[in-house]
């Protein structure tokens, strides 16, 4: 994945979310670049002390008790700002379990508003970032916005551009999606 993808990629059980996850941290080591995995369960077995940093959803999507964007992007920055700028990795690989959102069907306009911005936020800093949606606890019409908001997918471990895929501000602009206030970047 090159510097400044925003990927999403969806699962249907433990085992592949878990190869998903082991996978990614492994590549950020084998780069020589931070990896933050935002998990909502234990972490596979496979990911070895130092390969990644390790956090909750509970203390990155929902630190507040409620999700919200502007919040999140604000602690996304804040990762970013110590792996690249304190700690001097050269580049941040983040990935997101988004399995918590499912529990919160009233959060997903708010989710897919997030989504939407990290775009604009993935090109201002050197990440790759890849979120996690599990096919069993999503409904379709969430699973279509994922799309519309991600520019790449992974599809059978290749990550392709997403033809649904929409501009943050032609997504934002849609009748049901309410943009956050305040800057991005």
């Amino acid at each position: 994945m090159e510097v400044g993808a925003h990927v999403c990629a969806f699962v249907h059980d433990r085992g592949l979310r878990d190869e998903i996850v082991e996978g990614f941290a492994a590549e950020a080591s084998a780069a020589g670049e931070k990896c933050y995995c935002l998990l909502d369960s234990a972490p596979p077995a496979g990911i070895s002390a130092g390969s990644a940093e390790i956090l909750t959803t509970v203390e990155t999507y929902l630190a507040t008790g409620t999700f919200g964007a502007r919040p999140m992007l604000g602690r996304l920055e804040g990762l970013a700002v110590r792996a690249l700028d304190e700690e001097g990795w050269p580049a941040v690989r983040a990935l997101g379990e988004m399995s918590w959102a499912a529990a919160q069907p009233s959060a997903m306009d708010e989710v897919l508003c997030y989504e939407s911005e990290v775009n604009r936020f993935a090109v201002c800093r050197r990440h790759v970032l890849l979120c996690l949606y599990d096919l069993r606890h999503f409904p379709a019409n969430a699973l279509v916005g994922v799309l519309r908001t991600h520019p790449w997918m992974l599809v059978a471990n290749v990550v392709l551009p997403s033809p649904w895929y929409q501009e943050p501000d032609d997504f934002l602009a849609g009748p049901t999606v309410r943009r956050p206030s305040g800057p991005t970047c």
